[in-house]
């Protein structure tokens, strides 16, 4: 049963993304300047499609269109996006050791983002619940550490107080 409603459920936000693509056509063609739009970037395409999966529970086709993001590009910030996407992703489908892999490769490569502050605190969740507690504790300090007034960093601070 499951399975027939995750297909309907991809049918739906097919139809959907191909009616958003149709409105987006007829929009620009109906306007006054030229139909000379840039033709958009295949990774932020897939990260937009995956964004879309991702927000409908689809968690598992959200992860086969972020497979660019496995593979070292730019870094720019359609990556950045979709590595942080890929391990949200990996969280919601309980991929505890792929949401560690992700998270630590992306607070060490991106950890200017904002989000790096987040990555490490994923990877320190499921390092607790792997029973990994020691390794969580100092995940969580290195995270304190690096990214002190993140609201991450204050959620850091009490899983660590309250689990001594």
């Amino acid at each position: 049963i499951q399975v027939s409603e995750l297909q309907q459920r991809q049918q739906q936000l097919a139809q959907l993304l191909d009616a958003r693509a149709a409105a987006r056509r007829s929009t620009s063609q109906s306007s006054a300047e030229p139909a000379a739009a840039p033709a958009e970037n295949p990774q932020e395409q897939a990260y937009q499609q995956a964004l879309q999966l991702y927000r409908s529970g689809l968690y598992s086709q959200a992860l086969q269109q972020l497979r660019f993001a496995e593979r070292s590009g730019s870094g720019g910030r359609t990556e950045q996006n979709a590595l942080f996407l890929l391990m949200q992703s990996h969280e919601k489908l309980r991929n505890c050791e792929s949401v560690i892999l992700t998270g630590q490769r992306f607070a060490t490569r991106f950890a200017a983002n904002p989000k790096a502050a987040e990555a490490l605190y994923s990877v320190g969740n499921c390092q607790w619940g792997m029973q990994q507690r020691d390794i969580a504790r100092v995940t969580w300090r290195k995270l304190i550490q690096t990214y002190p007034n993140s609201p991450a960093a204050r959620r850091a601070g009490q899983r660590i107080q309250n689990n001594r």
